[in-house]
């Protein structure tokens, strides 16, 4: 129920900036499933900028506290490294924070190219229940570096050039952590539940009638969120990383390539949700 009540301060601000509104109801809907969410950034000259805003991402986050100067120590890395790839990977482990963060995170920022030739990074995010010590073992775990306090590794920026078996290993470290299958770091909250709840915000319909169906249809998870903006809770989205497919799950027509989420079997027509 806390979180309805959260629904309702974020409804009231939704509709005075309304301008990001579709990616900000995408987030609250899959931070309190425990769901990844896809969103990307545009790399410039300057740093990672918001494609929706059109602003600097060090200038719209927290960097007055001691939590938000690690995660900008981050970004300067990350934005360093993107600048001088052309592909790969960066992978960011974000350890619980006292009265900020209740859990664990994981975000992905790979390195890729739009239709137009521009350069972004399609970023992700993994929320997952672990304690400080599980994060700092899994980090470990996966770069090979030993760390003993969770600031130093909220600044480290772990770039991997080969993103494909960084992604699986990690997953499987999840999986395994949280008893969880695979499949279940996938799933997003569906586009037309989305759009529904936008269009009530902007026709102005009332906001406990919009908070309430929120939460009747699940929309709204039990899983806390923390408080914004700070830089891993302005990324989200672990999407667009390919995976090869061998068969198709729901006809078996073989495929071998590597596909991403939202591509169709040319056999039967279904649909890839990720892995």
């Amino acid at each position: 129920m806390v979180n309805k009540e959260i629904a309702l301060q974020f409804i009231s601000s939704w509709k005075q900036n309304p301008q990001r509104l579709e990616p900000e109801l995408v987030s609250f809907s899959n931070e309190t499933n425990r769901k990844p969410d896809t969103f990307s950034y545009i790399v410039s000259a300057e740093g990672l900028v918001d494609p929706i805003t059109g602003r600097l991402i060090k200038d719209v986050v927290d960097t007055k506290t001691a939590l938000g100067r690690s995660e900008e120590a981050f970004l300067s890395k990350t934005e360093r490294i993107i600048s001088e790839r052309d592909e790969g990977m960066v992978v960011w482990f974000s350890a619980p924070y006292f009265e900020r963060y209740p859990c664990s995170k994981v975000i992905f920022y790979k390195i890729a190219y739009n239709w137009d030739g521009q350069k972004v990074t399609n970023n992700s995010a993994i929320l997952f229940d672990a304690t400080t010590e599980e994060t700092l073992q899994m980090a470990m775990e996966v770069t090979g570096e030993r760390f003993v306090d969770t600031e130093t590794l909220r600044e480290a920026a772990f770039y991997f050039q080969g993103s494909e078996p960084t992604t699986t290993r990690i997953l499987e470290l999840l999986s395994k952590q949280s008893g969880m299958e695979e499949s279940a770091f996938s799933a997003t909250a569906t586009m037309s539940q989305t759009d529904r709840f936008a269009s009530m915000i902007r026709a102005g319909k009332p906001t406990y009638e919009i908070a309430e169906e929120m939460w009747r249809t699940g929309f709204i998870g039990n899983y806390s969120i923390s408080c914004l903006p700070t830089f891993s809770e302005h990324t989200v989205a672990f999407a667009a990383i390919a995976k090869l497919v061998e068969h198709c799950g729901r006809c078996g027509v073989r495929i071998a390539k590597y596909i991403s989420r939202g591509y169709h079997c040319p056999n039967c027509g279904g649909t890839y949700e990720g892995c």
